[in-house]
């Protein structure tokens, strides 16, 4: 199996502690064939050490990288890491290829239905609530982030399957519709397979 995991980040922060443990767990697994990360920064970096392929791109041309690294490397699911604009893109473009796509969410966002899947700053700095009304949210965490927060949670909700840490998490999403039936409780540390 090849796996193309799309997370923004290279190497700083618990996300990518995270992710490189996943890594190393699914390079040493024999059913992975080829592992393959995007990460932000500039389209055309590649660097390859036995199964793992890392790759850079920026938004305006992550579909495209997407789609050539899906196409040319015979990739069979793609996994997007809690991302928004480098990831939502990307994953966009798989789905349009007809792939199983794989949404995780491993940090706690969820502080509203849907704010978690705004800039995590915003998040932060901004009081919790559980209601979602995407107009009211809009004096939450601004327009342009409620417009994007739209476009990530329709790419969401067309995944194969959603991953997320505690069943709150799912609750709260469940709850608002979104991946609805199709999430998955993996507890963080605990099953990385």
């Amino acid at each position: 199996m090849k796996v193309l995991i799309i997370h923004p980040y290279r190497s700083h922060g618990g996300a990518e502690s995270r992710i490189r443990t996943l890594v190393r767990g699914l390079a040493d697994h024999d059913v992975i064939e080829e592992l393959h990360l995007l990460h932000a920064g500039e389209p055309g970096f590649h660097e390859a050490e036995g199964k793992i392929h890392r790759w850079e791109s920026d938004e305006s041309s992550c579909a495209a990288v997407t789609e050539a690294i899906v196409t040319h490397r015979g990739v069979d699911v793609v996994q997007m890491h809690n991302e928004q604009e480098l990831g939502t893109v990307g994953l966009e473009r798989a789905q349009a290829l007809g792939l199983p796509t794989i949404w995780v969410m491993h940090d706690f966002w969820p502080v509203c239905g849907m704010r978690f899947l705004t800039h995590v700053f915003a998040a932060e700095q901004t009081a919790r609530c559980t209601e979602v009304d995407l107009d009211r949210c809009v004096g939450c965490v601004g327009e342009d982030q409620a417009r994007l927060t739209r476009t990530m949670g329709a790419v969401i909700d067309r995944c194969t399957v959603g991953i997320v840490p505690t069943n709150r998490a799912r609750e709260i999403l469940e709850g608002n519709g979104l991946l609805s039936g199709h999430l998955e409780v993996i507890h963080p540390w605990i099953d990385l397979s």
